[in-house]
C-alpha cells in the first residue's frame, strides 16, 4: 500500500482500483488504514487479473463500470485464393 501511496502522491489522482484476489483485498486493506489521502476513492475488484492479456483486463474494468469500454477493431480474415 505505501507503494500505491507513493504513486497517489506522484500523479494526481481522485481514484485507485485495485485488482487482486479476494484474500488480497483483506490483507490490502488491514495493512491500508491511515495510507491513502481521503480525497481518494479506492475501488475493488475481488478478481485476480493477472494472467489475463491487457485486452481482457480493460474489458472486466469496463464491464464492472470502472473504465469506459474501448472499441475493438475486427478485421476479416484474408480471402483464400
Amino acid at each position: 500500500m505505501a507503494a500505491l501511496r507513493e504513486l497517489l502522491d506522484e500523479h494526481a489522482t481522485r481514484r485507485a482500483i485495485v485488482l487482486a484476489a479476494p484474500h488480497m483485498l483483506r490483507e490490502l486493506r488491514a495493512s491500508a488504514p491511515g495510507i491513502l489521502p481521503d480525497e481518494v476513492k479506492l475501488e475493488e475488484l475481488p478478481w485476480d487479473l493477472v494472467k489475463l492479456p491487457v485486452v481482457r483486463v480493460h474489458a472486466q474494468l469496463a464491464h464492472h463500470g470502472f473504465l469506459r469500454g474501448r472499441a475493438v477493431a475486427v478485421t476479416a480474415a484474408p480471402a483464400q485464393a
